[in-house]
This record gives C-alpha cells, structure tokens and sequence, in this order.
C-alpha cells in the first residue's frame, strides 16, 4: 500500500509540475504537448488509484503499459543523444534518476498485478463498495489544492513572456519618449530582454533620469562609449527569434544592484537601444 501512493504521489507531483510549465509555455506547440504530458501522468495516477484501492486488474495493466512506455522513449531519447556523441552533463543524472524511479514503479505495479491475479485465482479479492463520502471529497479537495500549488509554483517558476511590435505604454520597462518598434522577451525573475528604436539624444536623457533600475546608489555609473565590441540579442529580426549582435559604434553602460546584473546599450549605426537585466553570475 505505501508503494502503491508512493508512485501515485509520484505522478501527481509530475503532473503538476508539466502543469505549470504547459500554462508558462509560449507557443501553442509547446503548451499542447507538455500540457498531454500533464494529462499522462493525471491518468497514471487515476490508473493506479483504481488498481490499488479497487483492485482492477485492467487499471493495472494500464499502468504498467504506461509506466513501459514512458521508460522506452525516456531511454530512447537518452541513447539518441549519447550515440550523437553529446558531452556528459549535469542532467544526465535527473535522467538517469528518472529511469530508476520509472523502473521501481514498474516494478512495484508487475508485483501488484501477480499479486492480483493471485488472489483471483484463490477466490479472496475482496473489491468493497464503491461509496463517495465527505472524508473523500475533502481528500480529493486537498489533492486538487496540492496540484493547484505546484502547478502555480511551477508556472512562477518558469514564466516566459514576449512582445512584438508594441507600442511604449505596454513595454515592461519605462522606455524613451521616442521608443517605437518595442521587442521584448522575460523568462521569470531569471532575465529581462528589450530592444526599440530610439535617438542617441533621448537614449542618454532615458538613462541620465528616467531609468528606473538607476537607483541612487547607481548614480555615478557612467554612459561610456564602446571602445570593444558589445555582444547584444535582438529578437524577432528579420524572421528570427533570437540573433546576436556585435555593437562596434555606440554607447554602453553595466551595473549592478544586489542580485540583478544591468546592462544598456545604444548602436548608433542603427539607431537603437537595447536593456537587459538578469540574475548576476558570481
């Protein structure tokens, strides 16, 4: 019976998890095909509810096909990647971890089902009746609440926005008074991206007064010309989602206030400014 939550816990937690990052996808694609994931691993745990506690066989064989399923393309998709030759890393482990938990669960549910079978066979499998109660609706409400909870603190986590084209009142950031053609893109509290179209005049009045990361401490940072090539991203230019760009004539300045490393920069030739700000890597 603890093994049996066990991997129905299991597969909750998952579902919750593909949940959230079905609800933070960007694309129709990717939230579709995450969000059946979701609904794979609901089904799972629904599967191995009504084997366990109502003893179907059927549920069970369910499970295991899902379980087997699960465990061939996660192994098959791994051995694609090695036999490309990919270099080791980290998440070769979570894959590898992933495959043993896959593999104890199907374990466990191989055993259940003998078990199963066993007990048919003797004439003792007891299925009790199948009633709905108040201690069953409180259950399934908190199951439902710990589903929301993950779900919602994976979405947080993994929250990922974008803006093509927009106008300045809706960009995330103050912007110059000038700003047009607005492009942004935020992934959580991970990284902040935009780039608009601006003069070099109300560039330097947006970062001399307006800006609002400029906070008093920060003051004193200069608005420097670029000396060495700046690396800048511009995304949706020309068909493509995310380009990198060489700034060689322009302005640049970098600062940093606690955890979160700023940095703003104005390409002259093109007449247009970029911000970014992102978690620091110390």
């Amino acid at each position: 019976m603890a093994s049996s939550l066990w991997v129905i816990g299991l597969f909750l937690w998952q579902g919750g998890l593909r949940l959230g990052e079905a609800a933070a996808a960007v694309n129709n694609y990717s939230s579709v095909s995450v969000g059946l994931v979701a609904a794979w691993c609901f089904a799972v745990a629904v599967n191995q509810c009504l084997g366990v506690f109502r003893r179907y066989q059927i549920a069970v064989v369910l499970v295991i096909g899902q379980i087997f399923l699960m465990l061939l393309l996660l192994l098959g998709g791994y051995g694609r990647l090695v036999y490309r030759g990919r270099e080791p890393t980290g998440e070769d482990i979570i894959v590898i971890l992933t495959g043993l938990g896959l593999g104890l669960c199907l374990g466990l549910d191989i055993a259940w089902l003998n078990k199963l079978r066993e007990s048919v066979k003797t004439g003792h499998v007891h299925r009790p009746p199948l009633r709905f109660t108040i201690g069953h609706l409180t259950g399934c409400l908190i199951v439902m609440g710990c589903i929301f909870g993950i779900a919602r603190a994976r979405y947080v986590d993994r929250y990922h926005d974008r803006g093509h084209g927009i106008a300045r009142e809706k960009a995330p950031i103050l912007l110059p008074a000038d700003a047009s053609e607005i492009t942004y893109t935020v992934q959580s509290n991970t990284y902040l991206d935009c780039d608009f179209a601006t003069s070099e005049e109300a560039f330097t009045s947006w970062f001399e007064s307006e800006l609002p990361e400029k906070r008093p401490e920060c003051r004193g940072v200069p608005l420097q010309p670029i000396t060495l090539p700046v690396d800048v991203r511009r995304y949706f230019h020309e068909g493509r989602g995310n380009r990198k760009f060489n700034i060689v004539d322009g302005l640049h300045a970098t600062w940093r206030v606690g955890g979160i490393q700023y940095e703003v920069t104005f390409d002259r030739q093109d007449q247009r400014g970029f911000y970014r700000n992102r978690i620091a890597r110390d």
